[in-house]
């Protein structure tokens, strides 16, 4: 009894191959997405941590009795998902017509880029 060549059943060599293949560049696409999305929610955290740390600045100079306030710079390390990070703040004091404005400024780094979180409020005397 002889077999023909071509009816045997299961997977080749080559065709086992390509599969290999096709598996391994897929497997590299998700990986490569997995640490884009890892850097970018660890940027977004560290964004809303400045955010926080400006919040509560701005609370902390609110407490204060109206005519104290004047210009003047913090720094404050936080932890974020267990790397400390340095947030550096300065504020500017402006009083027009009996309201002040406070323009904030929170400074912080990921990795070797720099960013700055923004904001003015108001207060007003009474």
């Amino acid at each position: 009894m002889t077999k023909k060549l071509g009816s045997s059943r299961g997977f080749s060599l080559v065709e086992m191959m390509i599969a290999m293949v096709i598996l391994s560049v897929s497997i590299l696409a998700m990986s490569s997405a997995t640490l884009i999305a890892m850097k970018t929610n660890m940027k977004n955290e560290v964004r809303n941590t400045a955010s926080r740390v400006a919040k509560e600045t701005v609370n902390d100079l609110f407490a204060k009795p109206f005519s104290s306030l004047n210009d003047g710079t913090a720094t404050r390390t936080v932890q974020v998902r267990g790397v400390d990070k340095t947030f550096t703040t300065s504020w500017d004091v402006t009083e027009v017509s009996g309201v002040l404005q406070v323009e904030l400024n929170v400074q912080y780094k990921i990795g070797t880029a720099e960013f700055v979180n923004r904001r003015v409020v108001y207060r007003s005397n009474s």
